[in-house]
């Protein structure tokens, strides 16, 4: 097959990843009532999110670089399948072909239509962990981590059930306010309430900044998930201004 043949046959399968997520109803933290059936899907989004909540307890019992680095390593992982099914097409030719399918298509399922990339939110949950695991202390990175995997997945989900009154972008007043209030308590875990609010704070600005203009630039956009931003700037908060209260 000539390389005109294969780009060709690539970009079909780039098409066909977005044809499905596009299948998947649009997710809003302020929905109108028609869209009350995207619940569902978006609902077992952040149950999936949820889960990263075991690799962060499985990490305190283990070294801190290690840990960091198997959270990076995870999500080269995603990397990788993101571009395999973005470029592969399916096929049911043997047993582990056809449980990859059903994977692919579960994921699609649950994948936002406004996704620019497969996977692109697992990609950066699991680097942004990684990343504060490898350059915060452990309690720092912990809490960062906490605060990502549960506070985040909160926000939406309450915003997504309950938010009606718009404060961002898609960000409602209530989905932010669970945010803020669950960053606290899970900061609280490991720090002094004074630390911990402040924390919780920049955790909620770094959550808005994605929704903000300023970050709508092409040249931003690779640094603008919150996925990132959430525990990188937390951590770094809990870290600087731990040394100091």
């Amino acid at each position: 097959m000539d390389k005109e043949a294969e780009g060709g046959k690539s970009h079909t399968f780039k098409q066909n990843w977005r044809q499905k997520a596009e299948q998947v109803p649009h997710s809003s933290e302020i929905p109108p009532s028609i869209q009350k059936p995207a619940f569902h899907p978006e609902a077992m989004r952040q149950l999936v999110h949820m889960s990263g909540l075991l690799f962060i307890l499985l990490a305190q019992f283990m070294d801190k670089s290690t840990a960091g680095l198997i959270f990076i390593l995870i999500a080269v992982f995603f990397l990788a399948y993101s571009e395999h099914v973005s470029r592969c097409e399916k096929n049911h030719r043997t047993i582990l072909s056809r449980i990859e399918c059903r994977i692919r298509d579960m994921a699609f399922w649950l994948e936002r239509k406004d996704s620019r990339k497969p996977f692109a939110g697992a990609f950066w949950f699991y680097m942004g962990i990684g990343l504060s695991f490898l350059l915060f202390p452990l309690k720092a990175a912990s809490a960062a981590g906490l605060v990502l995997a549960v506070s985040d997945s909160l926000s939406t989900i309450i915003g997504v059930r309950f938010g009606s009154h718009k404060l961002l972008g898609k960000k409602s007043w209530e989905g932010t306010g669970a945010f803020l209030i669950s960053s606290f308590l899970f900061c609280l875990l490991f720090f002094p309430p004074v630390l911990s609010l402040l924390a919780a704070l920049v955790a909620t600005l770094a959550e808005l900044l994605p929704e903000a203009r300023v970050l709508s630039s092409p040249r931003l956009r690779i640094i603008s998930d919150d996925n990132l931003l959430i525990p990188i700037l937390t951590g770094l908060t809990l870290a600087v201004l731990g040394a100091f209260i």
